[in-house]
């Protein structure tokens, strides 16, 4: 695989892997389905530990991070 690449999916999936952790923190539960992301009842929009803004969409979310947004769908 290209470095770069490699590199770039790392990094990717270190801003997801924080992303969640904040979540989880601010008590919201890590879904063991899209599906149960989609019917989690949480506000759509809203603010984690930090400030740091999300908004929940379809099967994902996208969070704020202070480095850059991350966008990312739970499940298969």
């Amino acid at each position: 695989m290209n470095p770069r690449l490699a590199q770039l999916v790392c990094d990717y999936q270190a801003s997801v892997r924080c992303a969640v952790e904040l979540m989880q923190q601010c008590a919201i539960p890590l879904p063991a389905s899209n599906s149960d992301w989609a019917g989690l009842d949480i506000p759509e929009q809203g603010q984690l530990t930090g400030g740091i803004r999300y908004f929940k969409h379809g099967y994902g979310c996208a969070v704020h991070l202070p480095t850059a947004i991350v966008s990312f769908d739970f499940g298969e």
